[in-house]
């Protein structure tokens, strides 16, 4: 139990996300302990100077040793020896002392614990939070996570309808925290939005202005960057008020109490081994088991017609069994625990959880779910009416792929009017998958990842292979020919319109384009 300080701080993670949270102590450059209960489990995150320094959890999947067998590093048999084992720091010091493993692998190795324990709490949407500027741990204990990047990971895959809640007036402020460098991972509208920041405050009623940018698009755009640490946010509902953090900051902690031996886990990791057994029973209870791979849950996200099918639950699931299937699969498969994959598969799999997130929002709500129901009552009444009438489940899939297929076109259509390209790049990418040979979603997929310095490449083969499929249709070609025309690629341009002249030799269109392209 942590006794109340004056300089405390405590919330629900209703109001203020754990993401916010650590943002704001960043921010403040704070030193202390954040603690973290959701029902069973509980988690502490300790700070230095604002740096996210060492976390610990009472979920057996995050000790220490239970990541090594995991990993396949060690067997449970080789760790058994060790008279520590279910201690983390006690564990990681044996392993070093002993020459198993070099003490930059053990870092390596518990900084990768520390960021588990947080893409786990992340998902938390409910829950206590308590901050406390005077339980710290020992100077020497410093794993200096960077979690910057997982914060912006999460941003990417809050849906829209949720950061827009997020922004509580236009008053609010932002100004730049640093100067971007070759090595940042901004997306193109991200990048764009820190753009138009030159060492002033500007207000989103100002960015609204200068930034010529949906208001889906900036918002989001400034909730990843704030996340990210590429600015800082001012004039807003903070978890911490100015008063707290002057208090805070001023503080003379003459003698800082060390965290109860939460480096060693008195605090936590004891309480983890009394509690874990009981922990994993009630969790066994509540979650069952999911035998799902990456593909099939992939598939699954990008295919399912409706949210019910998408959680893998039935039309009258409670709303338990709405969260334990988002919970269940979240777990799985947070794009966090697949930061080293592919970039094209990274791209799915952060799509994937932004659907499971928004499914997970809209079901777990009584009233946001009663409407849905009624918005795709009837879809749903139309998949009733096709089994009973005894279709084949070939043709029955294939009326779901023609509808889904279409909304998907449908939304990135929409996308696109608003210059959102990322967003459709997504969901023309859906539409692609539900109908590989529909020549018009490939031009408008390929026209869409051409707004992406990155994904030339793709584009163009997504544009010629739309050729391919309908050769006479003028939109799919013009889409084509814009590509070339915006790479500063006349020739090829030119050479496309002579050949759609071939096959079309009365288009009007394509003739006026050519002559001008010729006299240039």
């Amino acid at each position: 139990m942590v006794v109340q300080n004056a300089l405390d701080v405590k919330g629900n993670l209703r109001d203020y996300p754990l993401a916010e949270l650590v943002v704001e102590i960043g921010q403040s450059q704070f030193s202390g302990s954040l603690r973290l209960a959701r029902e069973a489990k509980k988690a502490i995150i300790y700070f230095r100077d604002g740096r996210v320094i060492f976390a610990v959890s009472n979920a057996r999947e995050h000790r220490l040793f239970h990541f090594l067998i995991e990993q396949k590093k060690f067997t449970p048999e080789s760790l058994a020896k060790y008279p520590g084992v279910a201690n983390d720091m006690e564990l990681a010091g044996a392993l070093v002392r002993d020459g198993v493993m070099e003490k930059k692998a053990v870092d390596g190795v518990m900084a990768d614990v520390v960021r588990n324990i947080i893409v786990d709490c992340l998902l938390w949407t409910d829950g206590e939070w308590h901050f406390s500027p005077l339980a710290r741990l020992r100077e020497d204990i410093d794993y200096n996570v960077d979690i910057h990047p997982t914060l912006m990971d999460y941003a990417r895959c809050v849906p829209l309808a949720t950061v827009e809640q997020r922004f509580k007036s236009v008053a609010e402020a932002f100004c730049s925290a640093r100067e971007l460098t070759p090595n940042d991972q901004l997306l193109p509208h991200e990048a764009f939005v820190h753009s138009n920041f030159n060492g002033t405050d500007l207000k989103i009623e100002e960015l609204r202005q200068v930034g010529g940018m949906p208001e889906q698009g900036l918002l989001q755009g400034l909730y990843i960057l704030w996340l990210g640490g590429f600015i800082f946010r001012k004039e807003w509902n903070a978890a911490f008020s100015p008063a707290k953090i002057k208090a805070i900051q001023d503080a003379k902690l003459a003698r800082v109490k060390e965290a109860p031996k939460a480096a060693d886990e008195t605090a936590a990791a004891k309480q983890a081994d009394e509690e874990t057994a009981a922990d994993e029973t009630a969790e066994t209870k509540k979650i069952p088991e999911i035998e799902l791979s990456l593909d099939e849950y992939l598939e699954r996200t990008e295919n399912a017609p409706t949210f019910y099918d998408l959680l893998g639950i039935g039309k009258d699931a409670d709303g338990t069994e709405v969260k334990n299937a988002y919970f269940g699969l979240a777990k799985l498969f947070h794009p966090d625990r697949y930061h080293k994959a592919e970039a094209a598969t990274l791209r799915r799999i952060q799509a994937a959880f932004t659907n499971l997130a928004h499914a997970y929002e809209t079901l777990k709500n009584p009233e946001s779910r009663s409407a849905y129901d009624f918005k795709v009552r009837k879809e749903l009444e139309m998949m009733e009416e096709r089994r009973a009438s005894g279709k084949t489940e070939a043709e029955q899939e294939a009326d779901v792929t023609a509808i889904s297929s279409w909304e998907s076109f449908d939304q990135g259509m929409k996308a696109l009017a608003d210059d959102d390209y990322d967003a459709a790049a997504t969901l023309l990418a859906r539409a692609v998958h539900y109908s590989p040979d529909n020549a018009l979603y490939r031009a408008y997929y390929g026209h869409a990842l051409s707004a992406n310095d990155r994904m030339r490449h793709k584009a163009e083969a997504e544009l010629q292979a739309a050729v391919k499929l309908d050769p006479v249709d003028w939109k799919v070609r013009s889409l084509l020919v814009e590509f070339f025309e915006d790479m500063d690629m006349t020739k090829r341009a030119i050479g496309e319109l002579k050949r759609y002249l071939e096959v079309v030799p009365n288009s009007t269109e394509a003739a006026r384009l050519l002559n001008r392209l010729s006299q240039q």
